[in-house]
């Protein structure tokens, strides 16, 4: 059965309205797990069903996406950088480790906080765990439970170095026509090794439509589908090379 997590939130625009609200509507079906997906969202950019400043909303139950948080927030942040967003927040309740809250803020309008605020700064934002505010201020101290660490995720998002070997050998060996699968598994055991380390960088490729993968049908002799070595497969989208898909894990 597994436990259910739910997850909602709320994306604060300031700028470049229909922009965003084109953005969101664009994503369609989300196929692979986490899925972010336009129906999960909530629009409200008419007037008059926002004061000053439109939110979007969403929100979604999973079966335990805690197991995949990494690629969950990898896809999020995507959207935030292709939206006009000036705050976001989410909050991530689980059925055993407790609720959690994570929080964005864009450095568009150059604000700056005091250490005590606990805020992790990056190159795009801001990013903190715990109770806040409409601005992104501590409403309350952050307790270490408070700070989400299950499956040994850590902020900022870095992929490790073995993730980044297993898929720099994947990408040496791809053919750079587009449009085309391109099966890369030759051995099983090399399959069961690495998969599970290539996935959570996949799915983020994939969710930033640079390129699709997935599992030709296959069978067992019983007739059961199952997954194999030899029938996975990655398409490298028109207009991508082999350069960029590096340059986008490299940099996370």
């Amino acid at each position: 059965m597994g436990y259910q997590s739910i997850v909602h939130g709320r994306i604060l625009l300031d700028r470049d309205f229909k922009e965003s609200q084109s953005f969101i509507n664009s994503l369609g079906n989300d196929n692979t797990y986490p899925q972010l997906n336009t129906d999960m969202f909530g629009i409200g950019i008419t007037e008059p069903t926002y004061y000053e400043d439109p939110v979007i909303v969403f929100g979604a139950t999973y079966k335990q996406i805690e197991y995949d948080w990494t690629s969950f927030i990898l896809k999020f942040e995507h959207i935030l950088r292709n939206v006009g967003f000036d705050t976001a927040k989410i909050q991530l309740e689980t059925e055993i480790l407790g609720t959690y809250n994570f929080f964005w803020k864009s450095k568009y309008s150059k604000d700056s906080f005091d250490s005590e605020e606990k805020l992790i700064e990056t190159d795009e934002w801001f990013f903190g765990y715990g109770n806040r505010g409409r601005w992104g201020f501590l409403e309350t101290q952050i307790e270490d439970f408070q700070i989400f660490d299950f499956e040994n995720f850590k902020y900022p998002i870095e992929f490790s170095d073995d993730q980044k070997n297993v898929f720099t050998k994947i990408i040496n060996s791809i053919n750079e026509k587009t449009e085309q699968k391109f099966y890369p598994y030759k051995k099983e055991f090399h399959f069961r090794e690495t998969y599970d380390l290539l996935f959570p960088i996949l799915n983020k490729l994939s969710f930033e439509r640079k390129i699709d993968f997935g599992f030709d049908e296959a069978r067992d002799k019983d007739g059961n589908s199952i997954m194999t070595s030899k029938g996975f497969y990655i398409i490298m989208k028109q207009g991508i090379n082999k350069e960029t898909l590096a340059n986008t894990v490299y940099k996370t």
